[in-house]
């Protein structure tokens, strides 16, 4: 099935955070009946769980990582390739 939505969600060293926000971004999309989504954080390089947590709290949401810290935009720019592909 091809996805017409992936949110991008940015991520270092988040884990409380994504804790906090994420339930509500899933409950957001589901009301959306017209469009598929996916719900893709990047991680870009944390030292905390976060990769942890996304596995064992949220594994309905892709979780990738950069393969270096890039920084906000370039972390983004990484996950949209990785969206298009």
């Amino acid at each position: 099935m091809k996805l017409d939505i992936t949110l991008i969600i940015t991520n270092w060293n988040g884990s409380s955070l994504l804790r906090e926000c994420l339930p509500s971004v899933l409950e957001a999309v589901k009301f959306d009946r017209h469009h598929s989504y996916e719900v893709m954080v990047i991680d870009d390089c944390s030292a905390d769980n976060s990769l942890k947590v996304l596995a064992k709290e949220f594994p309905e949401i892709r979780a990738e990582k950069t393969p270096e810290n890039l920084g906000f935009q370039e972390a983004n720019n990484y996950a949209v390739s990785l969206a298009e592909s």
